[in-house]
Protein backbone atom coordinates (compact mmCIF):
# COMPACT_ATOMS: atom_id res chain seq x y z
CA UNK A 1 0.00 0.00 0.00
CA UNK A 2 1.79 3.58 -1.31
CA UNK A 3 1.35 6.42 1.63
CA UNK A 4 0.00 9.46 0.75
CA UNK A 5 3.26 11.40 1.10
CA UNK A 6 4.80 8.63 -1.08
CA UNK A 7 2.37 9.03 -3.70
CA UNK A 8 3.14 13.23 -3.45
CA UNK A 9 6.84 12.44 -3.77
CA UNK A 10 6.06 9.85 -7.13
CA UNK A 11 3.82 12.59 -8.85
CA UNK A 12 6.36 15.57 -8.17
CA UNK A 13 8.86 13.37 -9.32
CA UNK A 14 6.68 12.63 -12.35
CA UNK A 15 6.52 16.13 -13.21
CA UNK A 16 9.82 16.68 -13.47
CA UNK A 17 10.31 14.38 -16.66
CA UNK A 18 10.69 15.54 -20.22
CA UNK A 19 9.03 13.56 -22.25
CA UNK A 20 10.36 12.10 -25.06
CA UNK A 21 9.47 10.92 -28.47
CA UNK A 22 6.83 13.45 -29.34
CA UNK A 23 6.47 14.91 -33.13
CA UNK A 24 7.38 18.47 -31.72
CA UNK A 25 10.47 17.22 -29.79
CA UNK A 26 11.73 15.95 -33.10
CA UNK A 27 13.14 18.89 -33.91
CA UNK A 28 17.07 19.74 -34.70
CA UNK A 29 18.23 20.47 -31.25
CA UNK A 30 21.30 21.94 -32.66
CA UNK A 31 18.48 24.90 -34.26
CA UNK A 32 17.24 25.90 -29.99
CA UNK A 33 19.39 28.98 -28.98
CA UNK A 34 22.16 28.72 -26.64
CA UNK A 35 21.07 29.33 -23.15
CA UNK A 36 22.36 31.47 -20.74
CA UNK A 37 23.47 30.45 -17.30
CA UNK A 38 21.11 31.59 -14.90
CA UNK A 39 20.52 30.53 -11.39
CA UNK A 40 17.70 27.71 -10.87
CA UNK A 41 15.84 26.82 -7.83
CA UNK A 42 12.83 24.11 -7.52
CA UNK A 43 10.06 24.48 -5.61
CA UNK A 44 10.18 21.33 -3.16
CA UNK A 45 6.72 20.74 -3.02
CA UNK A 46 5.48 20.55 -6.31
CA UNK A 47 9.05 20.18 -8.70
CA UNK A 48 8.34 23.00 -10.39
CA UNK A 49 11.57 25.08 -11.69
CA UNK A 50 12.35 28.63 -11.78
CA UNK A 51 14.83 30.22 -13.91
CA UNK A 52 16.25 33.65 -12.02
CA UNK A 53 16.12 36.61 -14.44
CA UNK A 54 18.11 39.78 -14.51
CA UNK A 55 16.12 42.95 -13.93
CA UNK A 56 16.57 45.06 -17.04
CA UNK A 57 14.61 47.65 -19.11
CA UNK A 58 12.85 47.06 -22.73
CA UNK A 59 10.23 48.35 -25.02
CA UNK A 60 7.08 46.99 -23.40
CA UNK A 61 3.83 47.07 -26.39
CA UNK A 62 4.26 47.13 -30.02
CA UNK A 63 5.00 49.71 -32.59
CA UNK A 64 1.77 51.22 -34.31
CA UNK A 65 2.70 48.97 -37.55
CA UNK A 66 3.23 45.74 -36.47
CA UNK A 67 0.36 43.31 -37.79
CA UNK A 68 -2.55 42.99 -34.98
CA UNK A 69 -1.33 45.99 -33.20
CA UNK A 70 -4.60 46.91 -30.43
CA UNK A 71 -5.28 50.02 -28.54
CA UNK A 72 -3.33 49.40 -25.14
CA UNK A 73 -0.70 48.12 -27.15
CA UNK A 74 1.49 51.78 -26.86
CA UNK A 75 5.47 51.33 -26.38
CA UNK A 76 6.60 52.77 -23.82
CA UNK A 77 10.06 52.56 -21.43
CA UNK A 78 9.49 49.83 -18.66
CA UNK A 79 12.09 48.36 -16.30
CA UNK A 80 11.75 45.40 -13.82
CA UNK A 81 13.94 44.29 -10.86
CA UNK A 82 15.34 40.33 -11.23
CA UNK A 83 13.03 38.14 -10.23
CA UNK A 84 12.36 34.46 -10.84
CA UNK A 85 9.76 32.72 -13.24
CA UNK A 86 9.05 29.00 -13.87
CA UNK A 87 10.65 27.53 -16.94
CA UNK A 88 7.21 25.85 -17.81
CA UNK A 89 3.75 26.27 -17.45
CA UNK A 90 2.58 24.57 -14.58
CA UNK A 91 1.45 20.88 -14.83
CA UNK A 92 -1.85 18.52 -13.96
CA UNK A 93 0.41 17.09 -12.21
CA UNK A 94 1.51 20.27 -9.99
CA UNK A 95 -1.53 21.20 -9.69
CA UNK A 96 -2.77 17.72 -8.52
CA UNK A 97 -0.31 18.08 -5.79
CA UNK A 98 -1.27 21.02 -4.82
CA UNK A 99 -5.44 20.41 -4.76
CA UNK A 100 -4.37 17.39 -2.77
CA UNK A 101 -2.67 18.73 -0.23
CA UNK A 102 -4.99 21.79 0.23
CA UNK A 103 -8.04 20.08 -0.48
CA UNK A 104 -8.60 23.19 -2.89
CA UNK A 105 -11.31 22.92 -5.05
CA UNK A 106 -11.45 24.47 -8.62
CA UNK A 107 -13.64 27.07 -10.39
CA UNK A 108 -13.96 24.45 -12.98
CA UNK A 109 -15.04 21.64 -10.29
CA UNK A 110 -17.67 23.74 -8.69
CA UNK A 111 -19.14 25.10 -11.27
CA UNK A 112 -19.14 21.39 -12.60
CA UNK A 113 -18.38 22.62 -16.29
CA UNK A 114 -15.57 23.86 -18.75
CA UNK A 115 -15.90 25.94 -21.97
CA UNK A 116 -14.83 23.98 -25.23
CA UNK A 117 -14.58 24.12 -28.55
CA UNK A 118 -15.54 21.41 -30.74
CA UNK A 119 -17.11 23.27 -34.08
CA UNK A 120 -18.40 26.22 -31.80
CA UNK A 121 -17.64 27.00 -27.90
CA UNK A 122 -19.83 24.70 -25.88
CA UNK A 123 -20.22 23.54 -21.94
CA UNK A 124 -18.81 20.41 -21.54
CA UNK A 125 -20.69 19.59 -17.77
CA UNK A 126 -19.12 17.64 -15.78
CA UNK A 127 -15.58 18.57 -17.25
CA UNK A 128 -12.98 20.05 -14.78
CA UNK A 129 -9.26 20.54 -15.04
CA UNK A 130 -8.91 16.63 -14.60
CA UNK A 131 -11.64 16.19 -17.92
CA UNK A 132 -11.51 19.13 -19.60
CA UNK A 133 -12.44 18.04 -22.86
CA UNK A 134 -9.12 16.65 -24.13
CA UNK A 135 -6.21 13.73 -23.89
CA UNK A 136 -3.88 14.81 -21.43
CA UNK A 137 -1.14 13.58 -18.71
CA UNK A 138 0.17 14.92 -15.61
CA UNK A 139 3.41 16.27 -17.68
CA UNK A 140 0.39 18.33 -19.38
CA UNK A 141 -0.04 22.53 -18.72
CA UNK A 142 -3.23 22.43 -16.17
CA UNK A 143 -5.96 23.99 -18.42
CA UNK A 144 -9.74 25.16 -17.63
CA UNK A 145 -8.16 27.46 -14.52
CA UNK A 146 -9.55 30.87 -13.68
CA UNK A 147 -6.75 33.53 -11.90
CA UNK A 148 -8.49 33.24 -9.27
CA UNK A 149 -7.19 29.29 -9.14
CA UNK A 150 -4.05 30.63 -9.95
CA UNK A 151 -3.58 33.38 -6.67
CA UNK A 152 -4.48 29.94 -4.89
CA UNK A 153 -1.86 27.96 -5.78
CA UNK A 154 0.70 30.46 -5.47
CA UNK A 155 -0.42 31.46 -2.02
CA UNK A 156 -0.14 27.74 -0.66
CA UNK A 157 3.57 27.77 -2.16
CA UNK A 158 4.26 30.78 -0.65
CA UNK A 159 3.66 28.97 2.81
CA UNK A 160 4.65 25.31 1.82
CA UNK A 161 8.12 27.06 0.56
CA UNK A 162 8.91 30.18 2.58
CA UNK A 163 8.89 32.20 -0.25
CA UNK A 164 7.20 34.63 -2.52
CA UNK A 165 5.40 33.50 -4.76
CA UNK A 166 2.70 35.01 -6.97
CA UNK A 167 1.37 35.50 -10.88
CA UNK A 168 3.51 37.47 -12.84
CA UNK A 169 3.15 41.01 -13.62
CA UNK A 170 2.02 42.35 -17.31
CA UNK A 171 5.66 43.75 -17.57
CA UNK A 172 7.11 40.79 -16.31
CA UNK A 173 5.61 38.36 -18.14
CA UNK A 174 6.22 40.16 -21.47
CA UNK A 175 10.24 41.05 -20.45
CA UNK A 176 10.48 37.24 -19.87
CA UNK A 177 8.56 36.53 -23.35
CA UNK A 178 10.57 38.77 -25.35
CA UNK A 179 14.02 37.53 -23.93
CA UNK A 180 16.02 40.58 -25.06
CA UNK A 181 13.99 40.41 -28.86
CA UNK A 182 11.79 43.29 -29.74
CA UNK A 183 10.26 41.53 -32.64
CA UNK A 184 6.78 40.31 -31.79
CA UNK A 185 7.79 37.03 -31.41
CA UNK A 186 11.07 35.84 -29.94
CA UNK A 187 12.02 33.84 -33.38
CA UNK A 188 11.42 37.02 -35.55
CA UNK A 189 8.28 38.21 -37.32
CA UNK A 190 7.51 35.53 -40.08
CA UNK A 191 4.76 33.37 -39.06
CA UNK A 192 5.20 30.22 -41.24
CA UNK A 193 6.43 26.88 -41.14
CA UNK A 194 9.28 27.51 -38.40
CA UNK A 195 6.55 28.10 -35.77
CA UNK A 196 5.58 24.70 -35.15
CA UNK A 197 9.48 24.65 -33.72
CA UNK A 198 8.88 26.68 -31.41
CA UNK A 199 4.83 26.92 -29.99
CA UNK A 200 1.72 24.48 -30.33
CA UNK A 201 -0.29 26.60 -31.96
CA UNK A 202 -3.50 26.57 -34.71
CA UNK A 203 -1.79 24.61 -37.28
CA UNK A 204 -2.53 21.64 -39.38
CA UNK A 205 -3.54 19.45 -36.82
CA UNK A 206 -5.73 21.90 -35.44
CA UNK A 207 -7.51 21.93 -38.99
CA UNK A 208 -7.15 18.15 -39.31
CA UNK A 209 -8.69 17.17 -36.00
CA UNK A 210 -10.83 20.15 -35.15
CA UNK A 211 -11.84 22.17 -37.98
CA UNK A 212 -13.68 19.27 -39.69
CA UNK A 213 -16.91 20.63 -38.68
CA UNK A 214 -16.45 24.12 -39.83
CA UNK A 215 -18.42 26.22 -42.78
CA UNK A 216 -15.40 27.94 -43.13
CA UNK A 217 -11.89 26.86 -42.94
CA UNK A 218 -9.96 27.11 -40.16
CA UNK A 219 -6.86 29.61 -39.73
CA UNK A 220 -3.79 27.24 -39.08
CA UNK A 221 -0.41 27.65 -39.53
CA UNK A 222 1.03 26.11 -42.47
CA UNK A 223 3.40 23.39 -40.65
CA UNK A 224 1.71 20.62 -38.16
CA UNK A 225 3.40 20.10 -34.77
CA UNK A 226 1.23 16.71 -33.81
CA UNK A 227 -0.68 18.22 -31.56
CA UNK A 228 -4.53 19.55 -32.05
CA UNK A 229 -5.02 20.38 -28.33
CA UNK A 230 -2.26 20.85 -25.37
CA UNK A 231 1.58 19.67 -25.52
CA UNK A 232 3.32 18.12 -22.62
CA UNK A 233 5.67 21.16 -21.42
CA UNK A 234 9.07 21.68 -22.83
CA UNK A 235 7.96 19.77 -25.85
CA UNK A 236 8.99 23.14 -28.47
CA UNK A 237 12.39 25.08 -28.27
CA UNK A 238 12.49 27.42 -24.90
CA UNK A 239 13.27 31.23 -26.02
CA UNK A 240 16.49 32.73 -25.62
CA UNK A 241 16.34 32.73 -21.48
CA UNK A 242 15.29 29.16 -21.20
CA UNK A 243 11.62 29.58 -20.76
CA UNK A 244 9.44 26.94 -22.44
CA UNK A 245 5.69 27.54 -23.69
CA UNK A 246 6.13 31.63 -23.77
CA UNK A 247 3.67 31.16 -26.45
CA UNK A 248 1.10 28.54 -27.57
CA UNK A 249 -0.10 26.07 -25.09
CA UNK A 250 -2.35 27.66 -22.72
CA UNK A 251 -3.18 31.56 -22.79
CA UNK A 252 -1.29 32.35 -19.09
CA UNK A 253 -3.12 34.62 -16.78
CA UNK A 254 -1.48 37.20 -15.55
CA UNK A 255 -2.14 40.90 -13.46
CA UNK A 256 -1.88 44.00 -14.86
CA UNK A 257 -2.35 47.76 -14.14
CA UNK A 258 -4.00 48.48 -16.82
CA UNK A 259 -7.71 48.62 -17.28
CA UNK A 260 -9.84 45.67 -17.36
CA UNK A 261 -13.40 44.85 -18.77
CA UNK A 262 -13.98 41.62 -17.01
CA UNK A 263 -11.36 39.78 -15.12
CA UNK A 264 -10.34 42.89 -12.09
CA UNK A 265 -6.83 43.53 -12.76
CA UNK A 266 -6.21 40.05 -14.93
CA UNK A 267 -5.64 39.31 -18.29
CA UNK A 268 -4.19 36.61 -20.51
CA UNK A 269 -1.07 36.51 -22.51
CA UNK A 270 1.22 34.14 -24.97
CA UNK A 271 -1.67 32.37 -27.17
CA UNK A 272 -2.75 29.34 -26.72
CA UNK A 273 -3.17 25.88 -28.95
CA UNK A 274 -6.04 27.37 -30.86
CA UNK A 275 -4.53 31.00 -31.38
CA UNK A 276 -3.05 32.05 -34.86
CA UNK A 277 -0.65 34.66 -36.48
CA UNK A 278 -1.36 38.01 -34.91
CA UNK A 279 -2.85 36.17 -31.13
CA UNK A 280 0.82 35.28 -31.07
CA UNK A 281 2.67 38.24 -30.52
CA UNK A 282 4.33 39.29 -26.91
CA UNK A 283 2.42 42.46 -26.69
CA UNK A 284 -1.04 40.45 -27.13
CA UNK A 285 -3.20 40.49 -24.33
CA UNK A 286 -6.20 39.16 -23.61
CA UNK A 287 -9.95 39.97 -21.42
CA UNK A 288 -11.87 37.46 -21.84
CA UNK A 289 -15.57 37.46 -20.23
CA UNK A 290 -15.28 34.19 -17.60
CA UNK A 291 -19.18 34.83 -17.14
CA UNK A 292 -20.24 31.51 -19.47
CA UNK A 293 -17.19 29.80 -17.44
CA UNK A 294 -13.33 29.15 -17.30
CA UNK A 295 -11.94 27.96 -20.89
CA UNK A 296 -10.22 24.74 -21.82
CA UNK A 297 -7.15 26.85 -22.83
CA UNK A 298 -6.52 28.62 -19.48
CA UNK A 299 -3.54 28.11 -17.91
CA UNK A 300 -0.24 29.75 -15.78
CA UNK A 301 2.85 29.95 -15.21
CA UNK A 302 4.60 32.04 -11.76
CA UNK A 303 7.19 33.84 -10.26
CA UNK A 304 8.97 33.77 -7.54
CA UNK A 305 9.88 37.15 -5.89
CA UNK A 306 12.30 36.77 -3.60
Amino acid sequence: MIHRHSMRLLLCLLCLLVPTGSPAQARDAANAPAQPDFPIWTDPATGLEFVRLPGGCFLMGSPLNEPGHEPGEEQRRVCVEPFWISRTEVTRGQFAIFAEASGYQAVSTRQDWVRTWDHRWENLYGGDWRKPGMQQTDTHPVSGMSYEDAQAMARWMSRSSGRTIALPTGAQWEYAARAGTATPRWWGKAYDERVCEHANVADLSNLRDLGRKRRQPMPAAPCDDGFAHTAPVAAFQPNPWGLYDMYGNVQEWVSTDQETRFNNGHVLRGGHFLSFTTDLRAAKREDVSLEHGVYFFMGFRLVRLD
